[in-house]
């Protein structure tokens, strides 16, 4: 039997050819055709956002990279971008391609984001050198739209949230503000399509979205000839597009089976097993929990139903790594201890009520 390797599937091509069709027919191959549109429509709508509008990517690498040319511009003597260490790295290579410089921001144990009274104290004494402050979603896990807005209006400071595989769990849709939202749809995600992304964002910068990823320069005052941003190919295909809309029809069914399996998992596993809050509430294709039984003995109960051990974002936090180690952190005490207690695996097909009781059976002899 094949380990899940191939976790998850996206829908068949036949699903798919329909879209295509519609592509055929309108000629528009590339970008912000029908197809675009149609797929701004239902994320609007899904999401129930009226004063945001949303702007489709080619990855979540290139959504960050965008909002970060904006932030460049808006504040061009702030160096410091306050970014957690437990991340990936796409955000301190984002932050750093765009001339900053990270500050590494301890998280807490609750909840795996940011430690409030580190923060605090970290924005308090370097805000005039603060550019934004980034908040990133630990693999799916809603971060608090009024705890970001209460950061952004306490200190005045832009807030960038990293909700990369949290499309399905952005929730306080009425708290949304003045924060730059980016997912991510690469194939691991919870909701998968082509590796596309999105940008989530008040409406006022429709045109300045639009412009810098469709390679245009933006200017911020047309009576400052050199305030311009230069654009990137950032832009979401038409056929992106096809792939999105025609796996957003499963979602439903998808949303409702991986609750089931997430809930059973929380129930049946001992106090060994620690699980992020509302765990089964929010929705996610993997199976997530901290525990301080040692990795290789999971891996080896994983290893006899033919489960793979799934690598969370990198071996080590961020800091720890050579290119980025003299940077600016706190103490990562718990980032450090929850790299090591956190554990993963992807959901399939065979997880059926036999096998999970079988499987957690397995893991409560720990």
């Amino acid at each position: 039997m094949k380990k899940n390797i191939n976790f998850q599937e996206l829908v068949k091509t036949n699903k798919i050819v329909p879209y295509f069709k519609k592509i055929d027919i309108s000629r528009k191959y590339s970008n912000f055709g029908p197809l675009y549109k149609q797929t701004q429509k239902l994320v609007k709508k899904f999401l129930k956002i009226r004063n945001f509008n949303c702007t489709f990517t080619s990855s979540g690498d290139a959504s960050l990279n965008a909002v970060f040319r904006y932030i460049k511009k808006i504040n061009p003597k702030k160096k410091i971008v306050i970014c957690p260490s437990f991340a990936f790295f796409s955000d301190v290579n984002n932050i750093l391609s765009n001339g900053f410089k990270p500050y590494f921001v301890d998280i807490n144990n609750f909840n795996l984001t940011y430690n409030t009274d580190l923060l605090n104290k970290v924005i308090t004494k370097n805000k005039k050198k603060i550019a934004a402050i980034l908040y990133v979603s630990p693999f799916g896990y809603p971060v608090s739209f009024k705890m970001m807005n209460d950061i952004q209006k306490k200190f005045k400071i832009p807030v960038i949230y990293d909700a990369a595989d949290t499309f399905l769990n952005l929730k306080e849709h009425s708290a949304m503000k003045e924060i730059f939202i980016t997912c991510s749809f690469h194939p691991t995600k919870t909701f998968p399509a082509n590796e596309s992304g999105l940008i989530l964002h008040p409406k006022k910068y429709d045109n300045f979205f639009y412009q810098i990823i469709n390679h245009r320069s933006y200017n911020l005052s047309k009576s400052k000839i050199n305030n311009s941003i230069y654009g990137f190919n950032g832009k979401a295909s038409e056929y992106d597009c096809a792939i999105f809309l025609a796996n957003f029809k499963i979602i439903k069914n998808r949303r409702i089976k991986l609750k089931k399996i997430n809930l059973f998992f929380k129930k049946n596993l001992n106090k060994k097993f620690k699980f992020l809050p509302g765990y089964g509430d929010w929705v996610s294709n993997k199976v997530i929990f901290l525990t301080k039984i040692n990795k290789k003995k999971i891996k080896k109960i994983l290893n006899c139903f033919n489960i793979n051990l799934y690598k969370i974002w990198s071996d080590k936090c961020m800091h720890e790594y050579d290119d980025y180690a003299d940077h600016f952190k706190t103490t990562m005490k718990n980032s450090l201890n929850c790299k090591k207690m956190i554990n993963t695996f992807f959901i399939d097909k065979r997880f059926n009520k036999t096998f999970l009781k079988k499987l957690c059976n397995e893991l409560n002899k720990l």
